[in-house]
């Protein structure tokens, strides 16, 4: 390869690094005709995002533990509430689960993981 050739690929593939154009793509002057507005890159963390999906896991993560105790007979009450608690602890943990460990890997810089991931209120 040449030293001409290097340069030429080099200046065909540019990163990104520069927000303006980064902007100039979200308004939609890409070559090649991508939408890039969909991929709007969320320059804060979203704090209210974190803390509703901590807010989930703990209350799933208490929700699936009383209704576990609850069917085990620990607790007052019938074996059906347990599996209520149980079903409304999965519907709970699940989402606050996924938040949190992408608000986690994010903040631990781990590769392929961004706060944009996470979605904004």
């Amino acid at each position: 390869m040449s030293a001409q050739q290097g340069t030429e690929l080099r200046s065909r593939y540019s990163r990104l690094d520069d927000q303006a154009k980064l902007q100039s793509l979200v308004q939609g002057d890409s070559p090649d005709g991508v939408d890039y507005a969909s991929y709007l890159i969320h320059n804060g963390i979203p704090w209210n995002s974190i803390f509703l999906a901590l807010f989930l896991l703990g209350t799933g993560s208490t929700l699936l533990a009383f209704g576990i105790l609850t069917i085990k007979g620990h607790f007052r009450g019938d074996t059906t509430n347990g599996f209520w608690m149980i079903f409304l602890g999965c519907l709970t943990f699940l989402p606050g689960f996924y938040e949190t460990r992408i608000a986690y890997y994010s903040w631990r810089k781990r590769p392929g993981y961004s706060y944009s991931h996470i979605p904004g209120m």
